[in-house]
């Protein structure tokens, strides 16, 4: 049985609704512009889709708050209740909130959104995809999307599982079609937390030293490239969502439930490919590493319900980084980061992706394109490529018996004191 927020929650939806009211009021007398007063209508709908008693008119009504707050646009961007995968039934929203200021930054979004087009039009040209609904639909979407280099400001939540990684929202392809998408990304924010966390043993155990100390380099000492990568993959990633879905592509392929075990996948080397296409010699090499360590650390979440579409990610990366050979493993692993083993990921990549490109053109069941790659293990996945496989046992074997323990090296002092 489905209901609505406020029939399941009624005393919890009306503490929302009677702190939204105090807060209409206020901005009521305080809006000066049209701007200011997109904000009241925000919240005005927004309470009226939490309190909907109607099922058949509660998802109109939450459609109605989106498209409210697709035309809030000032720098104070209210984090519309957004997925945190908390629930595993239906992936219903927490009560967590947030509010980010958006600031300057040089990403340039007209530049980037038109090599995003490009490439998008290059691929299905490559591919032969001609659907001119689809196309119209993902160039509008990229066209009218709203990008946010943001910092957070407020947040407020049960478990604050939605802090504070980059997004790209309204998930409902209705309310996009009309009014495009918004994309966060917390360059400074993300920078910040990358320096501050420790180093692991893991890590320590698992990559060669080299490895590590080129990350290490640019995390610390080159600043410009960390933040150029940031924005070519984390932003070039929720861009990669924007490809190829049209309003009924979910549905259509969800049939098995393993959508997002692709779509993730997608949207990471949407980026990927976008940066294949428009290639900048000078973080080529940092792209690679970027990939090459998310791809091995999603390997942590091997049993974690809500964030198994990121494995599975990792898990087709994984396969074809060890088909490519720039991953090999025998007991250890080693990590080639030549020329010649870059340009021949890069090469498998692209052919995986145009056959994910016409998988998703012909809205074929998600599991058909994930059964290239994984198999069920339980409720979870394994990569079918042996050697990935026996790497994916190996690191997560460690990864349950050290996987908190830091690297007591003192490297990390090192780093941070800028002795390296």
């Amino acid at each position: 049985d489905f209901a609505p927020y406020v029939a399941a929650f009624e005393n919890e939806v009306k503490r929302v609704a009677d702190a939204l009211d105090k807060l209409i009021k206020n901005l009521k007398m305080l809006a000066l512009n049209d701007e200011q007063r997109a904000y009241v209508t925000y919240f005005e709908k927004l309470k009226a889709a939490f309190c909907e008693r109607e099922n058949d008119r509660t998802i109109p009504a939450w459609q109605d708050a989106e498209r409210a707050w697709m035309e809030v646009r000032g720098p104070l961007q209210p984090g519309h209740p957004l997925e945190y995968y908390e629930d595993a039934y239906t992936h219903a929203v927490a009560l967590e909130w947030d509010v980010r200021l958006a600031g300057a930054s040089d990403f340039d979004e007209e530049k980037f959104k038109k090599g995003v087009i490009r490439a998008y039009e290059q691929i299905c040209e490559q591919c032969g995809i001609k659907d001119v609904q689809l196309a119209r639909q993902v160039t509008q979407n990229i066209a009218r999307t709203q990008t946010y280099i943001s910092v957070p400001m407020i947040y407020y939540g049960a478990e604050l599982n939605g802090l504070f990684s980059a997004q790209v929202v309204p998930n409902d392809e209705t309310v996009s079609k009309e009014r495009g998408k918004k994309i966060f990304a917390f360059v400074e924010h993300v920078y910040e937390s990358a320096k501050a966390r420790p180093f692991m043993k893991l890590s320590g155990e698992i990559f060669s030293r080299e490895f590590l100390d080129y990350g290490r380099e640019i995390l610390f000492k080159k600043p410009q490239i960390w933040k150029k990568t940031y924005e070519i993959s984390t932003i070039g990633h929720e861009f990669g969502h924007i490809l190829f879905v049209g309003t009924d592509t979910e549905k259509a392929m969800n049939a098995d439930g393993e959508f997002k075990f692709i779509e993730e996948y997608k949207a990471t080397t949407g980026g990927l490919v976008n940066f294949f296409l428009h290639e900048e010699a000078e973080y080529k090499m940092a792209v690679f590493h970027e990939l090459i360590a998310r791809a091995v650390g999603l390997i942590a979440w091997r049993k974690v319900d809500e964030v198994r579409a990121y494995y599975c990610e990792g898990l087709i990366h994984l396969s074809l980084l060890f088909r490519a050979g720039v991953l090999k493993f025998d007991g250890k692993l080693s990590v080639d980061m030549s020329e010649q083993a870059y340009a021949k990921f890069k090469e498998i990549c692209l052919a995986n992706y145009k056959n994910l490109a016409l998988h998703y053109a012909r809205r074929a069941p998600a599991g058909e394109f994930l059964a290239k790659f994984c198999e069920k293990e339980g409720k979870s996945y394994l990569p079918k490529h042996a050697q990935a496989r026996a790497f994916v046992e190996h690191y997560y074997a460690r990864y349950k018996a050290i996987g908190n323990e830091l690297d007591e090296s003192g490297e990390w002092g090192k780093w941070q004191a800028g002795e390296k």
